[in-house]
């Protein structure tokens, strides 16, 4: 809490929480459970940050406390989530503390819950014992899941691993095939997803200007490239009208939206704004 009080006096209007599992974040100061509620809670009654990223959570760490939390417009409409797997068997290799179950009762209700919010995942294919049935599994799952990008990593080998000893491990080309698949679906979902955030009205945090354009991040994680006439500046947070989206970037997310800061329309336009 403190350091952020201090990075607001630099400026600074938006904080990720993050971290290798904040999940088991624990402090007495602010609640006797694991679990970054109480923190969370804080950062919203001791500070004045106005935009708040949660980063890498797990489908248990969905929890009707966190999720009365994000209530908050502070907090932004975007959700990571380090999932890793939609296959039981495949998520029990892991040592996960979680399902298949757990992991669609999450992301369908964060759908419930906030219908426009960008959902990302992590994905590991390949893991150790991963068959194609059990990778099917995965697919087939997600296929019918809200979720708005998966980050794919395909399994390699790191020694001293726990993964590392176990056997049945994927052949490389196997394992790059995978990858693809889940890739192509993840690009297919994200451009949709893109395309639907057209004619829509953003809350964007100008980070810089480059190639004669500005380029911003929404509350909902889009990036967005402004094309403004009158100067803006770095960390001002301004709206903008959601003009059209760049499938060929949404492989990397750079730029994938662009639109024009709201006050410089007029007109009949104006009242066909919707609003996110």
């Amino acid at each position: 809490v403190a350091r952020i009080n201090a990075l607001l006096t630099e400026g600074v209007k938006e904080v990720v929480l993050a971290g290798v599992h904040i999940g088991d974040y624990q402090d007495d100061k602010y609640g006797s459970e694991p679990g970054p509620e109480g923190l969370i809670e804080q950062i919203l009654l001791r500070t004045s940050l106005p935009r708040l990223r949660l980063s890498s959570l797990e489908p248990v760490e969905v929890t009707d406390r966190l999720i009365e939390l994000c209530q908050d417009s502070r907090i932004c409409s975007h959700f990571h989530m380090s999932i890793q797997s939609a296959c039981t068997p495949t998520l029990q290799r892991m040592k996960r503390n979680y399902g298949a179950a757990e992991v669609e009762f999450s992301l369908k209700r964060i759908a419930r819950e906030f219908p426009d919010a960008f959902v990302g995942m992590d994905f590991i294919v390949g893991f150790p014992g991963e068959s194609e049935s059990e990778f099917m599994d995965s697919f087939t799952r997600l296929s019918y899941l809200p979720w708005t990008k998966i980050h794919v990593f395909p399994y390699s080998e790191r020694p001293g691993t726990y993964a590392n000893r176990l056997d049945e491990k994927n052949a490389p080309k196997e394992i790059g095939e995978r990858a693809k698949r889940l890739q192509a679906l993840s690009l297919e979902r994200h451009a949709q997803a893109g395309l639907n955030q057209v004619g829509k009205d953003k809350e964007v945090l100008v980070l810089k200007q480059k190639d004669g354009a500005y380029q911003g991040l929404s509350r909902d994680y889009w990036p967005v490239q402004i094309e403004s006439l009158k100067p803006l500046t770095s960390g001002e947070e301004i709206r903008v009208r959601i003009q059209g989206f760049d499938s060929s970037s949404s492989l990397k997310a750079k730029n994938s939206l662009f639109g024009v800061p709201l006050d410089l329309l007029s007109g009949p336009e104006m009242q066909a704004s919707t609003h996110s």
